[in-house]
């Protein structure tokens, strides 16, 4: 399994509130036991008159210089409670414990209501060259309204490039690639020896690993790639081994050693288990250990070995390794192939038909706003999605028949997409019936979008989005005694392009920066922005003041032309949002948004600019100021029509 590990400690706050303190002027945190994202309990933040009120994890946390991390938190307003415009950041520092502080990064805010429900807010961030730890926070950077709260839950840092679905520090995860050795011996290599696959004897599936040995100390296996771990924390490494029949006894040990990096470098310290004599006439027996990481230990390389030179071309078995973030040496799990997960569940139940699926696998691939499907949730549910009818396809098309006056036929009118109507359908398997409610209570809100709508993103290559309301009422059945319960969700999208979604932002969006024209300093404001996919796109269009006016934005690939016909200082950005057509002018210091009389601001027959398929050349001018030092952002997603 690939070693996707959380750095946040105590994540999901389901027995205290330890290892996060509280941030800003006289905020209070405290364990919340009413409500809960992940498990049954959140962190509620009561906030204060001050800037910057939230939550902050107490210690820093190794990261590695110039890798991507992804943070993420749940967050909820509570019902009464006002509205919080929260978002996520991690401070960079040169050390672990002291050192000096780098910069911080923070994702865009995100305003949370009280009727929004759990939402998760995220960023992905390039550690500095000069990073060795980071502390991670969740706050609302404006000030707001002394005693009101929000809450906290299922934060996730992880070493990673994209929002991937959260995983808690409690899930029994084995952190070993191919433990089993089902279809080859990928992430093991050999250690003094000769590795080889075979099937006509192993403990778990039907493969396990031959290893002859030469005449040398520590003659075994180790792993290919360094696993990501955390430091000072409790592992356990195990393996259950074997001597064949006509083979020397052999004293074999499991070892993990810690090291700083995920390559090079010196090891930090050594971890070997206790030496268990195997001879021909056993069986297959587990051997292990249990060790805490050193101190410093961001990874572990893991080995299988006999620590003591034996004879050369000697002979042991190896299978069902387990390395887990735990102090002590649990049953062993493996990670199942999708055929094997798939035939488990069609056998636990049975007699009900094998489900149509789409090829989707459980790999968390498809969203409807915070709920992941095709994966396992904190109750061991399985939720699966079987399929999304509407999705694979253009939407219905509206073309007018307008009859010929003299002669047969029509004349070719020009057409429209309508919206886009989808059936969303599933099944979940809970571990056994009295888990339904619950889970048909997650169900209903997930699809709960009558008032509002949330983002169905599936993890196509790349991943696509549509913004669906709910388009009739949910059927939900349960088909058999353990629980396994079908359901369909009528959607509709009322834009039927399906978006490109980046995890760069919270809202899906790419985002390009292009300086002004100017002469000084030099800038030719022409850029690039590519449409990858076959639909025409509106985007968002920030400029940032001063503008004196004229200006104007222009795609050189359509021909369209926006114009800014007022000008504006330093003191304001203008967006302009050309799917919905309007114009908003933001106050940069307190964020405050103005609509009212600001669509003056562009010329009344302006060209609403758009991406068509393929590369946009956009250039941005302000003829009044020859040396602006305005800038352009473009808020754009890639669009398909099916």
């Amino acid at each position: 399994m690939a070693d996707r590990v959380n750095l946040v400690k105590n994540p999901s706050f389901e027995a205290s509130s330890a290892d996060w303190a509280a941030t800003g002027a006289s905020v209070t945190i405290a364990r919340y036991t009413s409500d809960g994202y992940s498990g049954t309990s959140s962190l509620q933040v009561t906030k204060k008159a001050t800037t910057d009120c939230g939550a902050v994890v107490s210690a820093r946390i190794p990261v590695t210089a110039d890798l991507k991390y992804t943070l993420s938190a749940y967050v909820k307003v509570p019902s009464g409670e006002e509205t919080s415009s929260l978002r996520v950041n991690i401070e960079w520092y040169t050390a672990e414990v002291s050192g000096s502080y780098i910069y911080m990064d923070s994702s865009t805010a995100v305003s949370i209501t009280d009727s929004l429900g759990w939402t998760r807010i995220y960023g992905t961030f390039r550690a500095p060259a000069t990073a060795v730890a980071a502390v991670v926070s969740v706050t609302q950077p404006s000030a707001g309204t002394a005693d009101e709260t929000f809450l906290i839950d299922a934060v996730l840092l992880e070493q990673a490039d994209k929002l991937n679905r959260y995983i808690d520090l409690t899930e029994r995860v084995n952190l070993t690639v191919n433990p089993s050795f089902k279809t080859d011996t990928t992430g093991w290599s050999t250690n003094s020896s000769g590795i080889e696959r075979i099937t006509t004897d192993y403990f778990y599936g039907s493969a396990c690993l031959r290893v002859t040995k030469q005449n040398a100390a520590n003659s075994g296996i180790k792993s290919s790639a360094r696993i990501r771990v955390l430091p000072s924390t409790a592992y356990a490494l195990s393996a259950h081994v074997k001597v064949p029949v006509g083979s020397d006894a052999a004293g074999l040990a499991v070892q993990v050693i810690w090291y700083s990096q995920p390559t090079g470098g010196s090891a930090l310290s050594t971890s070997t288990g206790t030496v268990s004599t195997i001879t021909e006439d056993d069986e297959w027996v587990r051997i292990g250990g249990m060790f805490t990481s050193n101190a410093s230990a961001t990874y572990a390389e893991l080995y299988v070995i006999q620590p003591s030179a034996g004879d050369n071309g000697e002979k042991f078995l190896v299978d069902a390794i387990l390395f887990e973030q735990s102090s002590y040496i649990g049953v062993y799990i493996d990670e199942p192939t999708q055929a094997e997960e798939t035939a488990a569940t069609i056998q636990g139940f049975r007699p009900v038909p094998y489900p149509y699926t789409t090829g989707m696998k459980l790999q968390g691939d498809v969203m409807l706003g915070s709920m992941v499907l095709n994966s396992i949730d904190e109750n061991k549910v399985v939720w699966v999605c079987t399929d999304i009818n509407g999705w694979w396809t253009i939407a219905d098309p509206e073309i007018e028949d307008i009859p010929r006056g003299y002669s047969d036929g029509s004349y070719i009118a020009r057409g429209r997409y309508s919206s886009r109507k989808l059936e969303l359908t599933g099944t979940f398997f809970p571990p056994d019936r009295t888990y339904v409610p619950a889970a048909r209570d997650k169900l209903l809100d997930a699809v709960n979008l009558v008032y509002s709508g949330a983002w169905l993103i599936v993890n196509e290559n790349p991943p696509k989005a549509s913004y669906v309301r709910i388009s009739g009422r949910p059927e939900i059945q349960t088909v058999n005694v353990r629980g396994r319960t079908e359901f369909s969700v009528g959607l509709v999208a009322g834009d039927p392009i399906k978006y490109e979604w980046s995890a760069e932002r919270y809202d899906g969006y790419k985002t390009l920066t292009i300086p002004c024209k100017s002469g000084s300093p030099v800038e030719d404001g022409v850029d690039t922005i590519t449409n990858s996919g076959n639909a025409t796109v509106s985007a968002i269009f920030e400029i940032t003041g001063p503008i004196t006016g004229p200006a104007t934005i222009t795609n050189n690939t359509t021909g369209d032309v926006l114009e800014i016909i007022s000008s504006f200082t330093s003191d304001y950005k203008l967006e302009i949002d050309t799917y919905n057509r309007t114009v908003t002018r933001v106050t940069i210091a307190t964020g405050v948004r103005t609509t009212s009389g600001i669509r003056s601001y562009v010329d009344t027959l302006t060209d609403w600019l758009t991406l068509a398929p393929g590369e946009n050349e956009i250039e941005f001018e302000d003829s009044g100021a020859a040396n602006s030092t305005a800038s352009l952002t473009v808020y754009y997603r890639s669009g398909w029509v099916g």
